[in-house]
């Protein structure tokens, strides 16, 4: 057995919705820190999250695969990490571009439609044959979508809204 497999099985079910929970609260709090930066630009503060996300991987790649952490991390997969850090590299960018393009709550908004795309992502790609009830939760998150931008859409807020519209379509890919 590997460091690389051990680590992964070293995660307990507990630990992993902690962190689940965690990304949750820090992306549903973002919109609003980013609003009260008042001297960074949009790519200045692509730039530190960027960073930062970069720091929070190394450290965890390094305590999961104390080892061989290059070895590990890049041997398995480098093509599909690839793929992902280009995908991150556009949710973070278009997240950005979203908010300086319409307001926090437009982009939250259009975030919400997160789980549809899961659930259509599943059905495309990996065939899975999604319950009723799931399509009936996303479509009312539409509804809800629809409902909240009725009569406040302005086209100025297009843009924005096409930005934050990419955040999930890139996590799908």
């Amino acid at each position: 057995m590997t460091d690389g497999s051990r680590a992964n099985q070293s995660w307990s079910h507990n630990a992993s919705v902690l962190g689940m929970v965690v990304a949750a609260l820090l992306v549903s709090t973002a919109g609003a820190a980013t609003r009260t930066l008042e001297q960074a630009s949009g790519l200045e503060v692509v730039f530190w999250r960027s960073a930062t996300a970069a720091a929070a991987l190394g450290l965890l790649v390094l305590t999961l695969y104390r080892g061989h952490p290059l070895r590990e991390t890049f041997g398995n997969g480098g093509r599909w990490l690839l793929a992902s850090a280009l995908c991150w590299a556009v949710m973070l960018t278009a997240f950005m571009w979203a908010l300086t393009l319409t307001s926090v709550a437009n982009v939250l908004i259009v975030l919400a439609v997160d789980p549809l795309l899961t659930a259509f992502a599943a059905r495309v790609a990996l065939k899975y044959r999604v319950p009723l009830r799931t399509w009936v939760s996303a479509g009312a998150v539409c509804v809800g979508i629809a409902v909240m931008f009725a009569g406040r859409f302005e086209p100025r807020d297009l843009g924005g809204t096409a930005g934050a519209l990419l955040v999930p379509l890139a996590a799908r890919i």
